[in-house]
């Protein structure tokens, strides 16, 4: 098997309107053994303005990233050959699920690439933060879990990475940290073999899926919830996504639940007690199937009766699958391709065309992005041609994105990407307290004055 470590430093949060300065890579074999290392950074996409608080978290410069060897497309491209020449592979990274992948989704969609391509060719995913929140409920004495300044248990890189003797020099960098997270994944996986092979296991939506189908009762954790492990019962499955799931916690009587309406459904899934919890299957759940020590818990013949009760109690299943599909209002497709991510799949046409423009000429790609039908991708392609050769673009095409550029910078008011104002007050809220911070809030301060 083998492995791809990483990470990316970005312009901000938001994975729509933020983009990947650096991205760091460590391919590695089944013993973790180090194949190949790959530091990438990128230049910033001229309408998109980084965060002021982002960029002293990564140290990350303006002439960084004004002057870095990669212009975004090429930055994309790179990671794109990297994991095509080998894959299959598993893509892991800290806190990945729930950030890098959304980063690395939205510059393989803003660029033509296949925006799933961590989940294609048989490529797989992990994440070393959830690999660290399983074996602290389930291994605990393998890994040494440090407490924050509010008496919590932190699980941040840069605390457990201390706390279990890593090395992490430089943190937030890039490369830095995925040597942190490949170290932080041989310790866990050498101490607490059997959780890693829970997380592997769990690894696709399929294999996940498969866990839920086959078993009456599974064990779940989830870092969220004051309960954090729980013993359950698959019962309802979202029809318009198969990969999310509702279980039953076993440890609460279903009786007065089996009567229960949509409505009524919705309210208990946000409700306290929990009674359902919602996994999905393709963010790598913790979850495993149950032993019979497990069922010791609330009692064996209790769990198997109640998980009974709940499996076999059709407008159960039926109340809490409604509800599942519906707990979010249908909204207006938004006005920002950016956001249209989700709208659709390419139609094999323009995925052919897709394909066709990464080996073609400039020159080529223009006419190439012409003959797209979607419009999100059309629009994403004379982005890109704006980037790099704007000298191709019709005057008016130019004069567009240009003006784009300005008002999206000059906004007022709350927007989901950074504009000039904000920027301003979020510079001037940062307490610079080393010498070095100090340096750099000065040099963000004059870019964004020149740059206004």
């Amino acid at each position: 098997m083998t492995y791809i470590f990483y990470d990316t430093e970005t312009t901000g949060l938001n994975s729509a309107f933020d983009q990947i300065l650096q991205f760091a890579a460590i391919v590695a074999d089944d013993d973790f053994s180090i194949i190949e290392e790959v530091n990438l950074r990128g230049r910033r996409r001229p309408f998109i303005l980084p965060s002021p608080g982002a960029l002293m978290v990564t140290g990350i410069t303006p002439a960084d990233f004004e002057n870095a060897p990669l212009s975004h497309y090429e930055l994309v491209s790179q990671i794109r050959a990297l994991i095509d020449h080998h894959s299959p592979a598993v893509m892991v990274g800290f806190n990945s699920i729930r950030f890098d992948e959304g980063m690395l989704r939205q510059a393989f969609y803003q660029t033509l690439h296949p925006t799933y391509l961590t989940q294609l060719n048989g490529n797989s995913r992990m994440d070393v933060m959830r690999l660290a929140h399983a074996v602290a409920e389930h291994n605990a004495e393998a890994i040494t879990v440090p407490l924050n300044d509010k008496g919590r248990a932190s699980f941040k890189l840069g605390d457990l990475s201390q706390a279990n003797d890593i090395r992490l020099l430089n943190a937030h960098d890039a490369l830095a940290d995925t040597r942190a997270t490949l170290e932080l994944a041989r310790v866990l996986r050498d101490r607490a073999p059997d959780v890693w092979d829970m997380l592997f296991a769990a690894r696709t939506k399929k294999s996940a899926k498969k866990t839920l189908e086959n078993n009456a009762i599974v064990v779940a954790t989830d870092q969220a919830f004051g309960t954090k492990t729980i013993l359950a019962t698959p019962f309802a499955i979202n029809p318009d996504n198969d990969g999310e799931v509702a279980l039953f916690d076993l440890a609460h009587d279903p009786t007065p639940y089996l009567d229960i309406d949509e409505l009524e459904a919705a309210k208990v899934l946000t409700r306290s007690p929990r009674i359902a919890r919602i996994i999905k299957a393709n963010q790598l759940p913790i979850l495993r199937p149950a032993r019979a020590a497990d069922l010791l818990s609330i009692g064996k013949e209790v769990a198997l009766e109640r998980a009974k009760t709940v499996k076999g109690h059709k407008r159960l299943s039926e109340a809490f699958a409604a509800a599942l599909a519906n707990r979010f209002e249908e909204r207006e497709p938004s006005q920002h391709v950016e956001e249209l991510i989700f709208e659709g799949f390419p139609t094999f046409a323009d995925q052919k065309l897709m394909d066709q423009f990464h080996r073609a000429t400039w020159e080529q790609r223009l006419e190439i992005v012409e003959q797209l039908e979607d419009e999100r991708f059309k629009e994403l392609g004379t982005r890109v041609i704006y980037e790099e050769r704007p000298d191709l673009l019709p005057e008016e095409v130019v004069d567009r994105l240009e003006t784009h550029t300005r008002q999206r910078f000059a906004a007022f008011g709350e927007t989901a990407w950074t504009t000039l104002r904000q920027a301003e007050r979020e510079l001037n809220s940062i307490d610079a307290g080393s010498s070095n911070q100090r340096v750099l809030k000065a040099a963000i301060s004059d870019w964004l004055e020149e740059l206004a």
